[in-house]
């Protein structure tokens, strides 16, 4: 994915505090296995499907997009990251046309080391401890075509350590938001959010606004 980053500060050895970076961000690979209440369906016979609780196990890499340690802003990671959870979702209404949706996914996040960090750093490697996330959405339709939801996410842990020494920088932040979406065609939906940090160390703060196209291609002769 192209982006673009800038960030106003003042790290050491930089002559502006303005900094940009365009470049691509990390990339990832998934694999979701369905363990409990998952089975492999068609399309019709998903169709006809009961809801019911489900379980799938989810493994994620992480790869690292564009990166230069010369520059003390970078949208790449210079290392790897993989992600190992157990999504699940409960149904809370029998109503398929009406259905209401809790959505939960806890899960870690294993990074492996920066060798080449960058020179604000000024260290050698870089290393960051597993991050702990559990993540919540709770959904409703309201009619046929159009749902609505809240989310809570909560991180724990990502302590970073440069050569072998802890930071004060471990991240124990609980995020929300509130989002929204509408099936325009029976191939193509679209969906609106706004988020950010309810609370935080460190006086953390964030706040986005997210708005996505959903194609599906579905062949409906298999």
């Amino acid at each position: 994915m192209l982006q673009k980053g800038r960030v106003e500060a003042d790290p050491p050895g930089t002559p502006t505090p303005e900094i940009e970076a365009t470049g691509f961000a990390d990339g990832f690979l998934g694999f979701k296995l369905g363990l409990v209440g998952a089975p492999a369906l068609s399309i019709a016979e998903f169709a006809k499907h009961t809801p019911a609780f489900s379980m799938n196990g989810y493994f994620r890499w992480w790869y690292s997009g564009s990166y230069d340690s010369k520059s003390p802003l970078n949208l790449g990671t210079n290392r790897s990251t993989f992600e190992i959870g157990l999504p699940m979702a409960v149904p809370l209404g029998k109503n398929p046309k009406r259905a209401t949706w809790l959505e939960t996914y806890p899960s870690v996040r294993l990074y492996t080391s920066n060798n080449d960090p960058t020179f604000v750093t000024r260290a050698n490697k870089s290393q960051q401890m597993p991050l702990f996330l559990l993540e919540n959405h709770l959904t409703h339709n309201f009619t046929p075509k159009f749902w609505a939801g809240v989310d809570l996410r909560y991180q724990y842990g990502g302590v970073l350590k440069l050569d072998d020494t802890k930071q004060d920088n471990k991240v124990n932040v609980l995020g929300g938001g509130i989002e929204a979406g509408y099936q325009i065609l029976s191939f193509l939906s679209c969906n609106a959010g706004y988020g950010g940090i309810l609370w935080g160390d460190n006086e953390a703060r964030s706040s986005m606004f997210r708005f996505s196209v959903v194609f599906v291609y579905a062949n409906m002769n298999k």
